[in-house]
């Protein structure tokens, strides 16, 4: 990432040069290293884009200061948080497909529907899990969700195995998060 790139452009309020930048502070939201470089300017940032109004999605202003505020807990070490939880947040094109690719995650499986997918990752700083399934509006977008139960690892060996895994675990942390039991 090009620090001074990023700060001018998403100072600019040029919605094309936002746009640009911000999807690069988004698309290195697991880079610490990178995203650190951008605390002094997170003042300069929210106040040249918060009062923007020019477009209907305002995440390529708005989340990059979730981002950059976000690594600033992380920093000051508090509550236990990890960068991955920012999977969990407003923006939802974090493609597991290049998500994989992050050092910081483990591909775990992918699931091959009729016209969906769904995938198993890993994060590789703080071990939480994540079931992340495709959705389909007048775009592809991608809902991530914590899992926080896990079932006795059934040493999946094949894919079909490693995908029923995927779907029961998903099921227990859908139980454990509405309180019920599974039948």
């Amino acid at each position: 990432m090009n620090i001074k790139e990023i700060v001018l452009d998403m100072t600019s309020r040029d919605l094309h040069r936002i746009r640009k930048s911000g999807t690069e502070i988004i698309n290195n939201s697991q880079n610490e290293d990178q995203i650190k470089k951008l605390f002094p300017y997170r003042d300069e940032i929210y106040e040249s884009t918060r009062n923007l109004r020019f477009t209907v999605n305002n995440v390529f202003y708005e989340f990059p200061i979730v981002i950059i505020d976000h690594h600033i807990k992380l920093k000051d070490n508090q509550g236990g948080i990890c960068s991955c939880d920012l999977y969990l947040g407003a923006y939802s094109h974090f493609d597991p497909n290049v998500e994989k690719n992050n050092e910081s995650m483990a591909f775990l499986v992918k699931g091959i529907g009729d016209y969906t997918h769904v995938y198993g990752l890993q994060c590789k700083k703080c071990d939480k899990r994540y079931h992340v399934s495709e959705r389909h509006y007048h775009y592809i977008w991608y809902k991530w969700e914590l899992m926080t139960k896990d079932i006795k690892d059934p040493i999946a060996k094949s894919e079909i195995e490693k995908v029923l895994k995927l779907y029961l675990d998903t099921l227990l942390s859908d139980k454990n998060l509405r309180g019920g039991r599974l039948q």
